[in-house]
């Protein structure tokens, strides 16, 4: 079960079908860091690897942590709606808001 697992780099989604009143599609969760870009203002990057994850590069600004993106039904862009730097956490809260798994992607 996804949901047991200590907080790694992790990319995910899970289908809002349980309400078919609500206007969201589905539930991304990615893995984020905040880097400093070139005039030293932060900004939020999604993580890909173990050099992103474990500050190998030297960029990063914050530890990482998992974001939640809706993505609704009538618009394309998705909304970031909350974050946490638990991944049991984030999991959690989005199999309880749509009553479905969440489905890890694979990262390559």
């Amino acid at each position: 079960m996804v949901q047991n697992q200590k907080n790694r780099i992790f990319k995910g989604y899970c289908e809002n079908t349980g309400n078919e009143r609500s206007n969201i599609l589905l539930y991304d969760i990615l893995t984020i860091r905040d880097i400093y870009d070139y005039d030293r203002e932060v900004i939020p990057e999604i993580v890909d690897n173990a050099e992103e994850y474990f500050n190998l590069d030297g960029l990063g600004a914050s530890d990482p942590y998992y974001a939640v993106y809706a993505t609704f039904k009538t618009k394309h862009r998705p909304v970031k709606i909350f974050e946490s730097d638990e991944l049991r956490s984030v999991i959690f809260v989005v199999e309880q808001m749509t009553g479905n798994s969440v489905i890890e992607n694979e990262i390559v």
